[in-house]
């Protein structure tokens, strides 16, 4: 017959019971334990699937940002003004005289003309007004270039994609003014703000 085994005998029943439920607890403990990482890595695993997508979100948002600028070349012709020019005009600088000036010759309108070739991020503009002719070149998103106005005068400027406008950030003589450069029914639109007050060619 099977031999019989007279340790067993020998421990109480009560402690048994107590190393048994010493076992089952710490195989308990070490479930949760194990749970609580396996929830810990999901987490890990959830946030960076999150961030991929953010990521991915990012690029083809930037994608359809680029897909939806308009390249603004063309010969342009100013034909009219809106806003308040003759106040952007004085906080820009201009005096009184120089100001009724510009006003007789109604702003410049059918009197200042554009050419401009873009390519991407790539601006080369002509502008001749009464005043005189100028050219500049800047790159969109490059940072701070500097141009050279059409009185002679030079500036600064900052130019960076807005959706689908350029909007630069200019200074000159201790000024500091913004343009916002967009397209409007197939016309060219060229915002100045200077100190809360705005005009815009177009």
């Amino acid at each position: 017959g099977l031999l019989k085994e007279p340790w067993k005998d020998k421990v109480p029943t009560a402690c048994r019971s107590r190393t048994m439920l010493a076992k089952i607890q710490k195989i308990a403990a070490f479930a949760t334990v194990l749970a609580l990482v396996l929830r810990i890595e999901d987490c890990k695993t959830l946030r960076g699937q999150a961030e991929i997508a953010e990521d991915k979100r990012e690029i083809v948002w930037q994608r359809a940002a680029r897909l939806a600028r308009p390249d603004f070349s063309g010969y342009w012709k100013l034909s009219s003004v809106e806003g308040n020019p003759d106040k952007v005009a004085r906080l820009m600088g201009a005096n009184w005289l120089k100001r009724k000036a510009m006003k007789a010759a109604k702003w410049g309108i059918g009197r200042i003309f554009v050419r401009l070739r873009q390519h991407g991020d790539k601006f080369h503009i002509t502008c001749t007004t009464p005043l005189g002719k100028s050219t500049v070149r800047f790159v969109v998103g490059k940072g701070k270039q500097r141009a050279t106005a059409t009185d002679g005068g030079h500036y600064v400027l900052e130019p960076r994609w807005e959706g689908p406008a350029v909007v630069s950030t200019l200074q000159r003589a201790g000024k500091i003014v913004t343009s916002r450069r967009s397209m409007r029914r197939g016309q060219m639109v060229i915002e100045t703000n200077i100190q809360g007050a705005s005009a815009s060619d177009v």
